[in-house]
Order: C-alpha cells, then structure tokens, then sequence
C-alpha cells in the first residue's frame, strides 16, 4: 500500500482518533492503523466530537498551531501546566486569560474510562 501527502499540520490526539475511526469505518484494519488507534484511544483526553469547538475557541485566543495541538493532546487543567506549554508563543498572557483557558479545556475533557 502505498501512501501520499496531501498537506500537513499540526494535530492533536484527539483529532488522531477522529481520523483513523473514519479509516476504519472505510476497511482500513491494517496493523499500523489498529495499533495507533489503540494508542491514542487510550490517551484522548477531549471529546473527539467537539474538538473544532474547542480548537476555534484557542484559535481565537492567538495560539499557533503546535500550541493549540499540545493543548488539545494534553489538556492541562492547572495555570501552570497550561504556561509550560506555551513555550512556542510570542507573548506572555495574563493570569486571567490562562484561567479562563484552563476552565474552557476543563469542560471538553471525557471522564475516566
């Protein structure tokens, strides 16, 4: 099988199980596929289903790309897990906003499974 790159950009882990169920859903059971996807279902911390909402809402607060998908991969859910992975932003963001932020990704993150 062979494989071709149509783009690239940064994602998140959530945003990876989304794409490899619409995979699988399409008959693509290949072992790399099944081994991924086991991976990252096990470490999806955000609702895959409104992760663009929560992407739009980090997108509007200034955030690049490999930001946003940190945050999404990660969900910190204190102010200071969240100001150690702005390590590739310009700018310095007040304690308000990064709360704000950290109560935002706190309402998107799934229970325990």
């Amino acid at each position: 099988m062979s494989f071709e790159i149509k783009g690239s950009r940064e994602i998140s882990i959530p945003e990876v199980k989304r794409i490899l169920e619409k995979r699988m859903d399409e008959g693509d059971v290949s072992d790399v596929v099944i081994r991924t996807y086991e991976y990252v279902r096990r470490f999806a911390k955000c609702d895959e289903e409104k992760i663009e909402e929560l992407r739009g809402f980090l997108e509007e607060r200034g955030f690049n790309e490999k930001t946003i998908a940190m945050l999404l991969s990660i969900c910190p859910t204190t102010i200071e897990e969240l100001r150690s992975l702005l390590v590739f932003e310009d700018k310095t963001y007040d304690t308000n906003v990064l709360n704000e932020i950290v109560e935002t990704i706190k309402k998107y993150i799934i229970s325990e499974k």
